[in-house]
């Protein structure tokens, strides 16, 4: 598995280079872009944070998008991510809405449960902060909500299972 993997050009074709070793989830999405057409993201997102200022500061997760309207170019980057859930035993997909993502085990600090709303929350070592009167300092985190309480209890199972020996 390659440690840097090469992004398609953007709109002003500038290229991206991900170091995956920095990257604690990716998230791919489809969706209907403003001019109708249907576009393809990968989303990396990164195991440190960046501080935006505003009227107060606060720190969110970097990350990078590679978007593409090529289904097949698509394809091809999914499969060559596939290996990071061999080889590297990263938390295979998990389709949430109409996200999948694939989670990397050793930036998860614990998992927390909701099971009145069916909800596995994956709890990151990032720091992120979030404003609430005052600024707030916490972890990032991923929520995986599932539509019913068979699905929470197989996912759950399954992510513990994935986990067993990595925490």
């Amino acid at each position: 598995m390659k440690q840097y993997l090469e992004g398609p050009p953007d709109r002003f074709g500038n290229t991206k280079n991900v170091n995956l070793k920095n990257v604690t989830n990716i998230a791919f999405e489809n969706y209907i872009n403003r001019d109708s057409q249907e576009e393809y993201k990968i989303i990396f997102n990164f195991n440190y944070s960046v501080s935006l200022k505003n009227d107060f500061e606060k720190q969110i997760p970097d990350y990078c998008y590679f978007i593409m309207t090529d289904k097949e170019k698509y394809d091809d980057y999914v499969d060559t991510l596939n290996p990071l859930i061999n080889e590297y035993k990263w938390i295979a997909p998990i389709i949430n809405g109409r996200v999948s993502r694939i989670t990397n085990p050793e930036c998860i600090s614990f998992i927390s449960t909701d099971p009145r709303k069916n909800r596995v929350i994956l709890n990151l070592n990032t720091s992120v902060s979030f404003y609430s009167n005052v600024s707030r300092k916490t972890s990032d985190f991923i929520y995986l909500d599932f539509a019913d309480p068979t699905e929470y209890k197989d996912n759950l199972l399954y992510i513990r299972g994935q986990l067993d020996g990595e925490l």
